[in-house]
């Protein structure tokens, strides 16, 4: 999903820039112009950060995660 909104995540073999998967999250052309992702990443960009940080394991953040604890089920939420 993330690869598909132009932002691959990096260090991903899968879905991330020149990953094994299907380039773009599999969306074609005229998918990705219709889903208008406004903050997409451009494929130069992507390259750029792929390379500069191709040494690095797999790279994910979130500003936010929001979650039920699985035997409480009260909710949790953890900030950046």
């Amino acid at each position: 999903h993330c690869a598909a909104m132009g932002h691959p995540i990096v260090g991903d073999g899968i879905y991330g820039y020149d990953g094994e998967g299907a380039l773009h999250g599999g969306l074609t052309t005229e998918e990705q112009q219709a889903a208008s992702f406004p903050n997409r990443a451009s494929i130069e960009l992507q390259k750029t950060v792929q390379t500069t940080l191709d040494h690095l394991p797999l790279c994910l953040h979130a500003q936010q995660l929001a979650l039920f604890h699985p035997v409480t089920h009260s909710p949790m939420l953890f900030s950046a």
